[in-house]
């Protein structure tokens, strides 16, 4: 009688324990599906409103914002559902999503510099746009200064993003939060992130530094 008790016990533990895992695991897959929506509809208005303003002046302008636009919907669309992307295909998006982003923060300026080659990497789609997005939040209004220096250095190893940036962050954001969520559901224990002041003055500045190991177990 002890013995089946014993068994009986054991079994439910397991069965309990496998199931908080599995419902642990759909709870942070579906965070990161939020974390994959960065087109949100307050950016689908703005970018939209200000492509029309620029069509009454300079339609060559507005064109090519508008094509950018619609580079970033597809992207969003049909790219980000995939498990995996060349990194080249991320930085481009970076550089289409911000470029529509100056259009409503005129005075949000950027650099994105890389190493290595970025056409034999592939990431998770939509890795970085979280970060650049919960910086650009950080600009309070239209015409505050903002800039961020982007930088991507990959060899067989390991990935390093970098970003320096003079806008603020909060370090208990939640975006934040979901971020690292997400990191460690995709690279387990293979990723390092720092959120960190810079070596310099800057006044609300910081540095972010992600790391991700390729030949590490998840």
């Amino acid at each position: 009688f002890t013995g089946c008790s014993v068994t009986l016990l054991l079994r439910y533990w397991i069965t309990d324990e496998l199931r908080a895992k599995q419902l642990e695991k759909e709870h942070l897959q579906r965070e990161e599906e939020n974390l994959k929506q960065q087109v949100n509809p307050n950016f689908l208005y703005k970018t939209l409103h200000r492509i029309a303003q620029l069509g009454e002046t300079n339609t060559l302008a507005a064109s090519s914002s508008l094509m950018k636009f619609s580079k970033l919907l597809r992207y969003q669309l049909y790219d980000s559902s995939r498990n995996e992307v060349f990194l080249s295909s991320e930085i481009q998006f970076l550089h289409d999503y911000l470029k529509l982003e100056q259009l409503y923060y005129r005075q949000l300026s950027y650099e994105i510099n890389t190493q290595g080659d970025m056409f034999c990497v592939l990431v998770a789609p939509l890795l970085f746009t979280p970060f650049v997005r919960l910086l650009i939040n950080g600009m309070e209004n239209p015409d505050k200064h903002g800039n961020l220096s982007l930088s991507f250095s990959a060899d067989e190893e390991k990935l390093l993003f970098t970003c320096v940036t003079d806008l603020p962050i909060d370090s208990n954001n939640e975006s934040l939060s979901m971020i690292r969520q997400r990191l460690s559901l995709l690279f387990g224990k293979a990723y390092s992130l720092q959120v960190l002041p810079p070596p310099f003055i800057i006044p609300d500045g910081h540095i972010i530094a992600l790391t991700l190991h390729f030949n590490e177990e998840v």
